[in-house]
């Protein structure tokens, strides 16, 4: 009898084992946190594509991230913050192993989003796809997830929403040196030990309070579109304003050209060479940054 109830008990026990083995690491794949698969601080580039055709493309060199062929300058800490929600997205729910039910949740390669990172130890890619109900699908490798969050707003503007918009990337405190030049005459500011000082104006007296605010207005100047039609030597045609010359600690060098060309309601055209490129800023910012240079004389 006791022998009966030990092989029942160990006929059970196998059978519990083997549902559990089976069924446990199938319970594995129900869910993945893409954090677990890479590191994001190890990416230099990403690639997403939309619809088949490449949507947005970034490289990274140092700590500073390029947009697409053109190399545009990106804001590379929102970069950094989108990193960080593409790697922190996870499939809570399986819906499918079999990769060739992707068509039906818009995730394969030539409908969704196909987001590719690489990195020196290779590429890691998966697709996402946003359906109407607000809901995002992941297809990492062959299994087919739901989302666990809704992905929408971090899919959307394209490069041109993450071009970096400041048109000064270093602080007021980084400037040593700058010159303001007109058409006529240029002025030589240089930091000193309690100053700021230049041999430019007759022995006259500087207005320390004035050259501060200038500059805290120039680090802090924002962008309000891009102009990548003009070239260059079709601007440079026009009358010059006011030529910024900024020297920093580091030995960078950034000029800032400010041409006759005042257009839409009232933004300022300037070539920034940091950028290589054409931008527009407000009135509020021309106006101080092209202000006549008695303004800082006391």
């Amino acid at each position: 009898m006791k022998d009966k109830k030990l092989i029942v008990l160990l006929f059970v026990l196998i059978v519990f084992l083997g549902i559990y083995f089976f069924y446990g690491d199938e319970n594995k794949n129900l869910y993945i946190n893409l954090d677990k698969v890479f590191d994001p601080k190890e990416i230099e580039a990403i690639t997403i594509q939309k619809g088949g055709s490449t949507w947005i493309s970034l490289q990274k060199e140092g700590k500073v991230w390029y947009l697409g062929q053109k190399r545009y300058l990106a804001d590379f800490e929102r970069i950094d913050r989108l990193m960080g929600i593409y790697a922190s997205i996870k499939g809570l729910e399986l819906i499918s192993n079999d990769e060739k039910n992707a068509v039906y949740y818009n995730l394969s390669d030539d409908k969704g989003y196909h987001v590719t990172f690489s990195s020196s130890k290779g590429k890691f890619d998966y697709n996402i796809s946003l359906d109407e109900g607000n809901k995002s699908y992941l297809r990492y490798k062959t299994k087919i997830y739901q989302s666990s969050k809704n992905l929408s707003s971090y899919f959307s503007g394209g490069e041109e929403s993450l071009r970096e918009k400041r048109l000064f990337l270093s602080s007021k405190e980084d400037i040593s040196f700058f010159t303001l030049r007109d058409a006529s005459k240029s002025y030589a500011f240089t930091r000193s030990a309690n100053g700021w000082v230049s041999a430019d104006f007759e022995g006259k007296a500087l207005n320390e309070e004035n050259i501060q605010a200038y500059l805290q207005i120039l680090t802090t100047t924002v962008i309000n579109r891009f102009d990548d039609e003009t070239s260059i030597e079709e601007y440079n045609k026009k009358g010059l304003i006011r030529e910024i010359d900024v020297t920093l600690k580091d030995g960078q060098r950034v000029v800032l050209d400010f041409r006759e060309s005042r257009e839409k309601e009232g933004d300022q055209r300037l070539y920034a060479s940091h950028r290589k490129s054409l931008v527009y800023i407000g009135a509020y910012y021309s106006e101080i940054l092209t202000q006549d240079i008695s303004k800082f004389l006391k």
